[in-house]
């Protein structure tokens, strides 16, 4: 099974800059404020600079998720390969004899006890060469259940006397190891992670499981490949390292922004999988419409053999109402979060991962109003505590991933002097099946639930966008809780599957205090995507059944267009 793994990551950047750079001002709470002109109220307590942080974040752990998926297919099932025959003894003319005793060499891997055990079933009794090989055999059988490949038992010619009998173990030790490929990653770093020692008797079975675990964890392909090693007695190991391109630059553009601050919106994304040679991951990021800035920097660095990973992050974000009622407000709002997320991979199978994490994030943001001489509306802080777990299945033909989080957040705002804290849950999951031709099914649910009746705006449900419920405005609408779920059929064509285009069902809903009287959205459409070469695009057309909701109408339809370049 192949997922759409490139498209998607572009369809994931859509998903942050639209929250990250939304339109409208900067709100927190849902309390009382001076008055202001009707309707406008609850455009500022919308979308914040705070909540488009929060985004952006879930957004950038979603992409990070859909890169998880395509490399762990590209690597499902691969193990040490081998290369030359094993030889084995021909078998000798058929003389008998009685088998009174069998020395064997001392083994570093294999227990006396075991060894015995075998031999013991041949003992005073009357055998033949063939039946001196069937022991043989069955020691290096041993030897294959417990992983030593590179072990065998051989029968070397030799004088029976008394009927005693030699039995030469035979323990392959490692011999030279060679790396190549390698060309943006210390061999150090991979070296670490591989229990591969010169002049030891190394286990297959366990290098398998550790190749296993370090394509789950890192973003690198290797191949190991066994050979007859130069010294007698050895066996020499190729490690191939297969990289990705240590840099990308992505340069963007969508019309999925806001009326407010503007349709269009550009940025440069910029990768670097490999900083210092440790495949420590740097992400840098700079979007802007005409009334909105966005900037991020992300550092993901692998503090264990065993793919925990630190990442410490900070996003910035400033807006200014351009067009619209709340332009003559002079609203004006800046907002910056930095973080540290703690990674710890539980599980890692051909079929399965399993993590665990924990993330400290810190928000604060800031709103303006007025024109010369401003009014503070609103200078909040959050901090966020989140532990969370996720599972990812994978079956022939689809993947089913879930992850579920636990948000302890608390803060206050230092204008009205208010304090906040609440406790929510959220599941964010993902389906996808694939048909003959490359057809595939794919679906998407998140919810969000709370107990507490009022939320700061970063941590509100917000549904409505290009990819939440497609024709609608970037969340449109939110409360405390809610759900939205979406559902998609793809039919690729032409030359390489180069031509996706696809049919959706989107819907979504919220609840809680704070929750508009018109509570859900449901739209369905059509769209396609298209790659060639390092350019992506998509197009979706999104039809919204209900126009008229809270007092706004709805255009009939929705044209949203992104196109991403890779340098």
């Amino acid at each position: 099974m192949r997922t759409h793994g490139s498209w998607r990551r572009y369809a994931v950047l859509s998903l942050a800059i639209g929250l990250s750079l939304a339109g409208n001002s900067h709100g927190a709470w849902a309390a009382a404020r001076p008055a202001l002109p009707a309707g406008t109220q609850d455009q500022i307590v919308g979308p914040s600079a705070a909540q488009a942080a929060e985004r952006l974040r879930e957004a950038m752990e979603w992409e990070r998720v859909q890169e998880q998926i395509a490399e762990d297919e590209k690597k499902r099932h691969q193990t040490v390969e081998q290369q030359g025959k094993d030889e084995t003894a021909e078998t000798s003319a058929a003389v008998k004899f009685v088998l009174k005793k069998v020395l064997h060499d001392s083994s570093a891997v294999l227990p006396e006890e075991e060894i015995q055990k075998i031999t013991a079933d041949y003992l005073d009794k009357e055998i033949e060469i063939k039946d001196l090989q069937e022991m043989a055999e069955k020691i290096t059988t041993l030897y294959r259940e417990k992983g030593y490949v590179t072990c065998r038992a051989v029968i070397p010619p030799q004088r029976i006397h008394d009927g005693v009998v030699r039995v030469q173990l035979v323990e392959g030790r490692t011999g030279t190891i060679r790396m190549e490929g390698n060309k943006n990653t210390k061999e150090g770093y991979i070296r670490k992670r591989l229990s591969l020692t010169p002049g030891a008797v190394d286990n297959i079975e366990t290098l398998n499981r550790e190749l296993q675990w370090f394509h789950g964890t890192n973003d690198v392909q290797l191949r190991l490949v066994m050979k007859p090693g130069t010294a007698e007695g050895t066996t020499d190991y190729d490690i191939l390292v297969f990289e990705p391109p240590r840099q990308n630059l992505i340069s963007y553009s969508d019309n999925n922004g806001y009326k407010s601050s503007g349709r269009w919106r550009n940025g440069l994304f910029y990768t670097n999988r490999s900083l210092t040679g440790i495949r420590d991951t740097l992400r840098v990021n700079y979007m802007r419409s005409r009334g909105s800035d966005m900037w991020g920097l992300n550092y993901s660095i692998p503090v264990s053999p065993r793919g925990v990973r630190l990442d410490v992050e900070y996003t910035g974000s400033q807006s200014d109402i351009k067009k619209g009622e709340l332009q003559a407000l002079g609203v004006e709002g800046k907002a910056s979060s930095y973080g540290m997320t703690v990674r710890v991979p539980l599980k890692v199978e051909p079929d399965r991962r399993y993590e665990a994490g924990l993330q400290l994030a810190h928000q604060s943001s800031k709103t303006d109003l007025g024109h010369g001489n401003k009014v503070s509306w609103l200078d909040d802080s959050l901090m966020r505590y989140i532990p969370y777990i996720s599972f990812t299945h994978y079956g022939h033909t689809s993947v089913v991933y879930h992850k579920h989080s636990l948000l302890r957040v608390s803060g206050d705002d230092s204008v009205y002097h208010e304090d906040y804290s609440g406790t929510l849950y959220r599941l964010a999951s993902f389906y996808q099946k694939r048909y003959t031709h490359g057809q595939y099914i794919q679906g998407r649910l998140d919810i969000q639930q709370t107990s507490s009746n009022q939320l700061a705006s970063a941590d509100r449900f917000f549904i409505g966008g290009a990819n939440t419920v497609r024709g609608y405005e970037e969340s449109f609408i939110g409360g405390e809780k809610g759900l939205v779920m979406s559902m998609e059929y793809h039919v690729p064509c032409g030359k390489s599957h180069r031509y996706d285009p696809f049919a959706f069902l989107d819907f979504g809903t919220v609840s809680g205090e704070t929750a508009p009287d018109d509570k859900s959205l449901i739209s369905i459409g059509l769209g396609t995507s298209y790659h060639y070469r390092r350019t992506n695009s998509s197009l979706t057309l999104g039809i919204p059944f209900k126009r008229e909701l809270n007092n706004q109408h709805v255009d009939a339809v929705r044209l949203n267009l992104t196109v991403t370049t890779t340098f």
